[in-house]
């Protein structure tokens, strides 16, 4: 099982298919599996490179807050870029995946050749609900993550949290600083999208505007959860990830197209 390291921290990876380097990353809760019927429509046109965010999946998990800061966050993508030998790659990351990608433009942009932030804006502190959860008691993590998705967790995803590391996802999500100052620096092209019934449709898109090379896409009718699993972005991803890459055989710059013919 490949690992990268991050000043002692063991970040677990997979590296699949072949052509320009992509680095998936998931969303809290889940793991780089999360992104198997991704790596199956792009595997035969990119180095697909998925990895376990600290505090899950087969990466350490440490219990305290202050491992989770975004520099540390953003350095541990690095090393795995390190570890697979990649010097920049395309990056596409899925809610908690997406707020890292902001925490890569703020402290490793040189390793980025675009991004794809799915349902995260960079303004965003945390989670409210889960202030003074420290993870010990099952039922009251699940009732501060439902206070904030606003519905019932499914049996699904409930005994997806009974094999998890309460304790440290419990960390991971605690109020953190806002990384918006960043926002008008990510001159890389970038596609932001979130479903349109997602409450974080609105802050998603302000986002986008305050980047100087960003599009944003609306997902119609799906919420936070669908927008992902659905693979509904999928088609609009490849295509916005075909132009920046046929920008660079031509060597000029990319502005975000993802719905062009």
């Amino acid at each position: 099982m490949p690992y990268a390291e991050n000043r002692g921290m063991r970040i677990h990876y997979v590296v699949e298919g072949r052509g320009s380097p992509l680095v998936l990353a998931h969303g809290f809760a889940y793991d780089h599996r999360v992104w198997q019927n991704v790596v199956a429509a792009l595997r035969d046109e990119y180095l697909l490179i998925s990895f376990d965010a600290r505090g899950h999946g087969a990466s350490d998990k440490p219990h305290a807050f202050a491992a989770y800061t975004a520099r540390e966050r953003a350095e541990d993508v690095v090393a795995v870029l390190d570890a697979v030998g990649v010097e920049r790659a395309h990056y596409w990351g899925y809610s908690m995946g997406g707020w890292t990608a902001y925490a890569l433009a703020a402290h490793a942009p040189e390793r980025v050749r675009s991004l794809v932030i799915g349902a995260a804006d960079a303004g965003r502190s945390g989670f409210d609900a889960f202030i003074g959860v420290d993870g010990s008691d099952y039922e009251r993590f699940v009732a501060a993550l439902e206070a904030i998705v606003g519905a019932p967790l499914g049996e699904g995803f409930r005994n997806l949290l009974r094999r998890r590391d309460l304790r440290a996802l419990a960390a991971i999500a605690q109020p953190r600083p806002s990384l918006e100052s960043v926002l008008p620096t990510m001159t890389m092209p970038c596609l932001l999208y979130a479903g349109a019934l997602d409450d974080r449709s609105v802050d998603v898109e302000a986002c986008a505007r305050r980047m100087p090379n960003a599009e944003y896409m609306a997902l119609p009718g799906l919420d936070h959860v669908r927008a992902f699993v659905r693979d509904a972005a999928l088609v609009h991803v490849a295509a916005f990830l075909r132009h920046v890459v046929l920008c660079d055989q031509v060597g000029r710059n990319a502005i975000p197209t993802p719905l062009e013919d």
